[in-house]
């Protein structure tokens, strides 16, 4: 792809599902490999909103772009800024949730386990309507979509300065170390020591 990112945003504004879906898939390549500058300039250009809108797409390869090219645009693992563009975004992401298609579903609930890391980040995922879609995921057929929502999930919960209680087993699967048998962390009350 050739061109300015403000060139890229009105192939991204086109009628055309099918220019879309280029422009997206080609977007896709170039910020898998940008720098931190080059992926501002595309935030700066305009390039998110036409992308959230993509997401609402009936085509399931540009829903699946779209929410890709956000994610390299968006640095989801770092604070999202506090803007409508940012709760607009982890909305649209959060309704993908309720996809039919598990590769959707998947590569949301991987999306908001990313967006979850950041602490400041947790709020917006929770109100973005996230919650009850990655509740239901625990029961989900497909064990790559559940394993993000399990995680996502911890990451909501559990605070920045706990993670250090959480670790890899050597399954694969996650375990959270007993709170409760810690008593650094959590005092018995009065009431209990009696």
């Amino acid at each position: 792809m050739s061109g300015t990112f403000e060139e890229i945003l009105q192939e991204l504004c086109s009628d055309s599902l099918s220019v879309r879906s280029r422009v997206v898939s080609e977007l896709v390549e170039i910020l898998s490999t940008a720098s931190s500058e080059m992926k501002q300039q595309a935030s700066a250009a305009g390039v998110i909103p036409p992308l959230v809108r993509s997401l609402q797409e009936e085509d399931d390869t540009l829903r699946l772009l779209a929410m890709t090219a956000i994610r390299h645009v968006k640095d989801i693992d770092k604070p999202l800024p506090q803007e409508t563009e940012s709760d607009e975004t982890v909305a649209a992401i959060a309704a993908m949730l309720t996809s039919p298609q598990s590769m959707i579903r998947r590569l949301a609930a991987e999306t908001m386990k990313l967006m979850a890391r950041a602490e400041r980040n947790k709020l917006i995922v929770a109100h973005a309507g996230a919650m009850e879609p990655l509740v239901r995921l625990l029961g989900d057929a497909d064990s790559a979509v559940r394993e993000p929502a399990v995680a996502t999930l911890r990451n909501i919960a559990v605070p920045a300065e706990n993670k250090a209680l959480t670790r890899r087993e050597q399954g694969g699967g996650h375990r959270t170390v007993r709170l409760l048998s810690d008593p650094n962390i959590i005092q018995p009350s009065a009431s209990t020591r009696q």
